[in-house]
């Protein structure tokens, strides 16, 4: 299971495609090209191909093209590749074309955050593959001097403070555009954190660097690979890499994108950053400052608290509810299936009640001409007994009338033969 899924127990289509997926052949990649069914993630932009493949439990092929916000498949290559003109290519995110191979910087990451606008956990989730697919391409950058560290952005702290201070003095938020851009800035580094994560090879099933470097036209990465592993796979804000932390804030981040007002979104901005507040290491790659500036913020519940203004209080009850809500509703959901079970069980019992009820009248009637068989075979049994009863009678009384008339014949010979002399 990968530490960003959605679901702990189900797994999405795409997820489960990515997990089965299979390099594309030489003459497929060459095909790709020539009808441009490309991304420009080479080097220095050159065509790579928009069409990947997957080989399902049964051995099938599914070719697959997709963006964050979409994917589409085909059981042929040339199916994939129309599906891409006529569709994907045209999902793809300005995030995207914001940040370019030539130009990898904090300033055109910070912009292309700035017009992502997340409608959904799962733009988010396609992020986390083209993050991969980013740090990759930043690695392999000509320009890049070997030892050098990959780049990194962190939420300003003035802004988030200002947007907390004015929300701890009023229970409101004002800055809504504001709070919108901090909350797509924390999913944005949490995918380029779970991006790296993958890369270095601490995620559960571990993702291929070698693999995907191919995948974009580069070379293999070895697994020895000190320049790879230990200098680019770091940041001047610690070390990208996470294997408890993420957990936790994706169960968070899953309700970030949907959530309607901005006082949700703070606070559940605010539950990400306790997370990684409690994970010092984690603090300095989210927030400028660290652990330090999340100290500040967390004074404020207090200062407020000691004002007598109760609206955090209120906040955090009504948070608490809610969570208690969906577990409520979550167990009513479990018992409505229960119910559901119970009535499909009940209507499963009946039938077999009625196949058993049926089985025992065909018992009886089986029985009942059984029984019916057995009278007629004693019947046939003393009726042949009594014809043979009969014949031996006849033959008796046959013999006694031909022993009869014998002698009756040979009285009346010995009457007439002294007459004849």
């Amino acid at each position: 299971m990968q530490i960003y899924k959605i679901s702990e127990n189900k797994k999405s289509p795409i997820e489960v495609l990515k997990e089965n997926r299979i390099p594309l052949t030489d003459e497929e990649r060459l095909i790709c090209l020539k009808e441009k069914a490309v991304w420009h993630h080479g080097p220095n932009g050159e065509e790579s191909p928009a069409v990947w493949k997957s080989k399902n439990s049964k051995g099938e092929i599914i070719y697959v093209t997709n963006t964050h916000r979409a994917y589409q498949t085909s059981s042929t290559l040339k199916g994939c590749i129309n599906k891409f003109h006529d569709f994907i290519k045209d999902t793809a995110f300005v995030s995207n074309r914001a940040i370019k191979v030539a130009n990898i910087s904090n300033r055109a990451i910070n912009r292309a955050i700035k017009v992502a606008n997340f409608e959904g956990i799962e733009d988010v989730m396609y992020l986390v593959q083209d993050e991969r697919d980013n740090i990759l391409r930043e690695y392999f950058d000509r320009r890049r001097k070997k030892g050098s560290m990959m780049s990194w952005s962190v939420i300003p702290f003035a802004p988030l403070k200002k947007i907390w201070e004015d929300y701890s003095r009023h229970g409101v938020v004002h800055n809504e555009q504001g709070v919108n851009a901090i909350a797509d800035q924390m999913l944005k580094i949490l995918a380029r954190l779970q991006a790296s994560t993958d890369l270095s090879g601490h995620s559960s099933p571990e993702v291929d660097a070698t693999h995907l470097s191919e995948e974009l036209g580069y070379k293999s990465i070895d697994g020895k690979n000190t320049d790879f592993y230990f200098d680019f796979l770091e940041t001047p804000y610690g070390t990208p890499i996470s294997d408890y932390g993420l957990p936790q804030l994706w169960k968070i981040a899953e309700n970030l994108p949907n959530s309607k007002s901005a006082e949700d979104k703070l606070l559940l901005i605010d539950q990400m950053l306790n997370v990684v507040h409690q994970r010092g290491d984690l603090a300095s790659l989210f927030i400028e400052g660290g652990s330090s500036s999340l100290s500040q913020l967390s004074k404020e519940p207090e200062q407020v608290e000691a004002s007598g203004n109760n609206w955090y209080k209120t906040a955090v009850a009504d948070g608490e509810f809610r969570d208690w809500k969906n577990k409520v509703d979550k167990i009513k959901d479990e018992v409505r299936d229960l119910k559901k079970d119970d009535k499909d069980l009940d209507r499963r019992i009946g039938k077999l009640e009625k196949e058993i009820k049926e089985l025992n009248i065909g018992h009886r009637r089986f029985f009942q001409a059984q029984n019916e068989f057995n009278s007629l075979q004693r019947r046939l049994e003393r009726m042949e007994t009594v014809t043979q009863e009969w014949n031996n009678y006849k033959k008796e009384m046959d013999d006694n009338i031909e022993k009869k008339v014998e002698k009756h014949t040979k009285a009346r010979i010995g009457d007439i033969a002294p007459q004849a002399y």
